[in-house]
């Protein structure tokens, strides 16, 4: 699941020179003697036929507690409640993204916070020293 991840992060880095689209189908093989040890765990589509990806999954989630595992006839099933939804896959660079601009926004707050709580001396003194370097 993370190698397929990893892919479509690529993918969205990537601008093909054509209108493109992208099947990526993540797999987790199980460790048994048998054939057909593959579980197709869902399929994510990149569009790239228009100005950014368009990312879209389907399949098994990233919650392993729902998952319900069936046994017939010597082959395995996972199937999760959901897992036939179609749905926007998550943009993992955007959010991290996200997370830093907000990080950074909270250090410029608390710097603010602690400029306005300077005496006018100490802020004659602040900006000596920032002319100063």
């Amino acid at each position: 699941m993370l190698q397929a991840r990893r892919a479509i992060l690529d993918i969205q880095d990537y601008a093909p020179a054509t209108p493109t689209m992208y099947l990526v189908a993540p797999a987790v093989t199980i460790n048994r003697p048998q054939r057909d040890t593959e579980v197709l765990c869902g399929v994510y589509v990149a569009d790239c036929r228009g100005e950014t990806a368009e990312v879209t999954y389907r399949g098994l989630g990233d919650d392993p507690a729902a998952y319900r595992l069936e046994q017939r006839h010597r082959s395995v099933r996972v199937s999760e409640a959901g897992m036939d939804q179609t749905r926007t896959a998550r943009a993992h660079r955007l959010a991290q993204g996200e997370a830093q601009e907000a990080d950074a926004r909270a250090i410029l707050e608390e710097m603010q916070q602690r400029l306005d709580s300077l005496s006018p001396e100490q802020t004659r003194r602040v900006i000596e020293m920032l002319v100063a370097t």
